[in-house]
């Protein structure tokens, strides 16, 4: 027993190596250096430190996910600026002793490889693989593309939680005599998922909801208690998306365009889409990157192998397949509506199902990334690969861990990932006139209010001037964020009318004093920002 438990351990020591390698690849080790934000000067990152920042410098409030600083007066949240509840909530605590500014994107990153491989390795071990294949099975599902490809929204590299449920419900199958843990394991991950990305949860929640049903179905738990724990999973739902945010005071516009395009494409699992240096890429629609699904060359190595090892023991694979059932039928659900209104093949429609999915357009306008939702069926494919070679090479155990480390290998080394991305030039220091004024005033208000996508948005000042603002500890009224507030979005282009608050900064933008409401005002310059104080 203790010779198992030391092997255990080793085991995950060696994913965790491997995930920390594997990350350091992909990215640079220079990320894990918490004063280095410059990186993060860059496209949607920009947004996420954004909010970041925002949230570890401003107060605590009741509903812990809401930045009350960022679009002041309105207020926003992690949750509509996809900045991550967890890595935000994980910043606050640490802004306790930390002090300037600083973030933990970098080791979010490394710490979604992790968490990646040692999800793959609880699938694997519910599934039954055991020993050294286990460990090269992990190593293979540590190299998954989907992971990598998602770092342009960094929350959504966290795609572990898909992997825990779906090796949840194996366990479902498997022990059917643990039904009760299972199903409060279940319960778990989409609790936790609430605080990533709403993309994530939309998927663990019906997968949750299909590995309790076969607690039911294989485990023999009453109907009663599998309704109580449907009425656990709504409250708790109700309950994290108060606490992170997603249900705020104010009105928020939570649709937008982009239904039907963002889509995958029915060949999306073997569509590289530019990602391997090896296998040629397949046409897709300019939009469809979000639905992609890429299983990997070691992975489709290994299919032909997976085939014969279903072929072999057909029938007992087949009844596994059946009490799985549940999840089979929600990855398919969840599939469709990553293909979408326009269903298409190497990009070009084969199927329009407009008539199917217009009466749910409030759904599907809040959830326009629908070719994220093909996530399920990727991992469904990439670790039933990975298990069926497994079992059949079961009693040979090195040999397992061969193919599975030379697949591996494979893998990784065609991905492309440019690591130019993580290195940019420091930022230089907020000015320390900007803290003076954090003394007197709590405000910093551009005029005019500048919204990224909705009304003119200059980059870099809105970047520098949020920074200034939150190490300053005042609020801003402008910014880069997911869902807008109804009111803010009114306010675009509008001229300020005043009177000026005796606590606002305006940096007035061109420099010119026209706005009636800005007359009487003191003005002056910092660095480039021109700033209008309210008159004494």
């Amino acid at each position: 027993m203790a010779k198992q438990r030391w092997a255990s351990r080793l085991e995950v020591l060696v994913l965790v190596a491997a995930g920390m390698a594997w990350a350091a690849s992909r990215t640079g080790w220079q990320l894990l250096d918490v004063r280095q934000t410059s990186w993060l000067n860059n496209g949607d990152w920009q947004a996420y430190q954004q909010a970041f920042l925002m949230y570890v410098r401003g107060p605590w409030t009741l509903q812990l996910g809401a930045i009350p600083g960022l679009l002041h007066p309105d207020g926003m949240s992690v949750f509509y600026t996809t900045s991550g509840f967890w890595p935000c909530l994980a910043g606050k605590l640490v802004a306790l002793v930390l002090p300037g500014e600083f973030q933990l994107y970098g080791w979010w990153i490394f710490g979604c490889y992790v968490a990646q491989a040692l999800a793959a390795r609880f699938l694997l071990a519910e599934a039954g693989v055991t020993g050294l294949a286990r460990v090269g099975g992990a190593l293979l599902g540590l190299v998954d593309p989907v992971v990598m490809a998602r770092n342009g929204h960094l929350v959504l590299m966290f795609q572990a939680v898909l992997v825990v449920q779906l090796g949840l419900a194996i366990r479902a199958v498997r022990r059917p005599d643990d039904a009760e843990r299972t199903a409060r394991f279940s319960l778990l991950v989409p609790l936790f998922a609430v605080g990533l990305e709403a993309y994530l949860p939309a998927q663990v929640i019906p997968l949750c909801v299909a590995t309790l049903l076969i607690t039911h179905l294989r485990g023999g738990r009453p109907w009663v208690r599998l309704a109580r724990d449907l009425a656990v999973l709504g409250a708790g739902m109700v309950a994290m998306l108060w606490l992170v945010g997603a249900i705020p005071a104010g009105e928020v516009e939570r649709n937008a365009e982009g239904f039907g395009q963002f889509s995958s494409d029915l060949l999306a699992l073997v569509n590289s889409q530019n990602l391997s240096r090896w296998v040629p890429s397949l046409p897709a629609s300019p939009r469809q990157g979000e639905g992609y699904a890429y299983l990997g060359l070691g992975v489709l190595l290994l299919v032909p192998v997976a085939v014969v090892a279903f072929v072999r023991e057909a029938k007992k694979h087949g009844a596994f397949l059946k009490g799985l059932a549940p999840v089979l039928v929600v990855t398919v659900l969840l599939a469709g509506y990553a293909w979408s209104s326009h269903v298409t093949v190497l990009g070009r429609e084969v199927l329009n199902l407009e008539w199917l999915f217009a009466p749910f357009s409030v759904l599907t306008s809040m959830f326009r990334g629908c070719g994220r939702f093909i996530w399920a069926l990727h991992y469904v494919v990439s670790f039933g690969v990975i298990v069926l070679v497994a079992r059949l090479l079961r009693r040979r155990a090195v040999v397992a861990l061969a193919a599975f480390v030379v697949a591996a290998v494979a893998q990784g080394g065609e991905l492309i990932s440019d690591r130019s991305v993580y290195v940019r030039p420091a930022e230089p220091p907020v000015d320390a006139a900007w803290i003076e004024l954090g003394k007197t005033y709590r405000h910093v208000a551009l005029v005019p209010l500048q919204l990224q996508w909705i009304c003119g948005y200059d980059i870099e000042a809105v970047w520098q001037l949020t920074r200034a603002a939150a190490l300053s500890g005042m609020t801003i009224n402008s910014g880069h964020v997911g869902r807008v507030p109804k009111r803010a979005r009114e306010a675009c282009g509008q001229p300020f009318a005043g009177p000026m608050d005796a606590k606002t900064v305006y940096v007035v933008s061109p420099p010119n004093v026209g706005d009636a409401g800005l007359r009487g005002a003191q003005c002056r310059s910092i660095g480039r920002y021109f700033l209008c104080l309210p008159p004494h």
